[in-house]
């Protein structure tokens, strides 16, 4: 199987900051995976390159088995702070279908199946009771999931969110990978967390980064070298659920 995104010898520096230094890693296609690490790491800069928002500066990025721009139409994508505006006038229904904005060729009013994939994703995380109430009336939980529906809406192959849980409450935080684990039953989905405690209870694949190097722990607790990159979590335990489409990814460790 295609892996879903792969990236091969890959360096990126910003300037001259090194931010990743000679990166593998194959995320396996139909898996709940998620790249953990702390603050700085270099786990946004890892999904940017992987989605094509970055250029490598030396290696090889592959997505869903494409160069990253001819792949991205197929992917739904979450950033951490998303460029829409919680105030602007505007439903949810509507927000929604803004996500179908890359889909449409010609410039014009939304179509039936705009609109029909709209509310079916709206539906799918538990939205649709909130199609026609302002963006700017839902609260934190509810807006994440709407903004979810968004990157439904494009009818994609991998789901990708940038620190989804950011700014939520610990009930909110749960609901939405509940939701997510859900969703990971028909599409590949990577979140980016530095919430190790958070992802551990549901994700399949786990990638750490850290000081401009991947970690891919193939036992169910934490090494002593990685629960150093995360000091207040020294006795944390990995809980992942591998099956026969997600193989447990092999230890490697550049550096």
């Amino acid at each position: 199987m295609t892996a879903a995104i792969s990236l091969q010898g890959v360096d990126f520096s910003y300037g001259r900051r090194p931010v990743l230094h000679r990166v593998d890693l194959e995320v396996s296609a139909g898996c709940f995976t998620a790249v953990i690490g702390p603050n700085g790491g270099g786990k946004s800069t890892l999904l940017k390159l992987a989605l094509g928002l970055l250029q490598p500066h030396r290696g090889e990025v592959r997505l869903l088995g494409e160069r990253p721009e001819r792949a991205r139409r197929r992917v739904g994508y979450l950033p951490q702070t998303s460029h829409l505006d919680p105030d602007f006038p505007i439903t949810a229904r509507e927000a929604v279908s803004h996500g179908r904005l890359g889909r449409k060729i010609n410039i014009g009013p939304f179509g039936r199946d705009d609109r029909e994939a709209a509310l079916d994703a709206l539906r799918e995380t538990g939205c649709l009771d909130l199609a026609d109430r302002p963006l700017a009336k839902l609260s934190g939980g509810q807006r994440q999931r709407v903004l979810v529906a968004r990157a439904l809406a494009t009818d994609p192959e991998l789901l990708v969110l940038d620190e989804p849980a950011a700014g939520l409450d610990p009930d909110h935080q749960n609901e939405l990978y509940d939701l997510l684990s859900e969703l990971a039953r028909r599409l590949t989905v990577l979140v980016v967390s530095h919430h190790v405690s958070l992802v551990s209870r549901h994700v399949q694949q786990v990638v750490c980064v850290h000081d401009g190097h991947l970690h891919l722990p193939s036992t169910t607790e934490i090494s002593p070298d990685l629960a150093d990159f995360f000091p207040d979590m020294q006795s944390m335990v990995l809980v992942r659920h591998e099956h026969d489409q997600c193989p447990a990814p092999k230890d490697q460790n550049h550096g």
